[in-house]
């Protein structure tokens, strides 16, 4: 038998891993306070992007986990294009 089906036989399951932003509660707050402070600044001279971004390459790395699946953090800067 490979290593993986003993796995399996004892309760494992394998999968990729659930994706979730990096931002904490306590960050989301800190950048609406920062917007509310520089909302009077002079912009005029500021350039804007809506950051389009197209992910090259899918997470295809999968792990192994008993009970329930785990949670990684998603990076800002993946492997991608902008448009």
């Amino acid at each position: 038998m490979t290593i993986s089906r003993y796995l399996a036989n004892y309760g494992y399951k394998k999968a990729i891993l659930r994706a979730t932003s990096m931002l904490t509660a306590a960050y989301k707050q800190k950048r609406v306070e920062w917007a509310q402070n520089h909302l009077n600044d002079d912009w005029s001279l500021t350039l804007f992007s809506d950051e389009t971004a197209f992910q090259l390459f899918r997470n295809t790395v999968q792990c192994w986990y008993k009970k329930e699946r785990p949670i990684r953090p998603m990076p800002k800067d993946r492997t991608k294009i902008f448009a």
